[in-house]
């Protein structure tokens, strides 16, 4: 017969998990005031959005999702230029820029889901596209700044 742990250790164990973020977002989020990084990138994705919104994006779609990569913002500014968005976001510097961050494997993978967009979307296979990346990147007055690259790659 398997004896039960003890209290102290079934308390311990629980601790640890709860504290290393084993647990549901939700159980842990009002003990830390912290968002998981789903939740933070859904934040800084409106955040890009809103910016992207007061010089004349018109959103199409947002989260696009396919089994090759995904695109976070699908709109345009114009009527025959479609426009597939990335937005990164950095708390430090330490480890690169949030525009460094797009590298040329993960261009590759918004190309490949672009061109799937495209497959389905028969109504926008003639128009113009253009890959921009909006970099938001935090800085030390916890502040943020904006940067907005239009063109970012080919």
């Amino acid at each position: 017969m398997v004896k039960p742990k003890s209290k102290p250790f079934l308390l311990a164990a629980a601790t640890k998990l709860f504290f290393n973020r084993h647990l549901p977002s939700p159980f842990f989020r009002h003990l830390t005031n912290r968002l998981s990084s789903r939740q933070q990138g859904q934040v800084q994705e409106s955040k890009a959005l809103r910016y992207l919104r007061k010089s004349g994006f018109k959103l199409i779609e947002r989260n696009y999702n396919c089994k090759v990569g995904e695109i976070d913002l699908i709109g345009r500014f114009l009527p025959e230029q479609l426009v597939f968005v990335e937005v990164r976001y950095r708390t430090r510097a330490e480890f690169g820029s949030a525009q460094a961050s797009v590298t040329s494997v993960k261009q590759a993978r918004i190309k490949r889901a672009a061109a799937m967009y495209l497959q389905k979307h028969r109504e926008y296979q003639h128009q113009s596209c253009r890959f921009d990346v909006v970099a938001i990147q935090a800085d030390k007055n916890d502040g943020e700044q904006i940067h907005w690259i239009k063109n970012a790659f080919l």
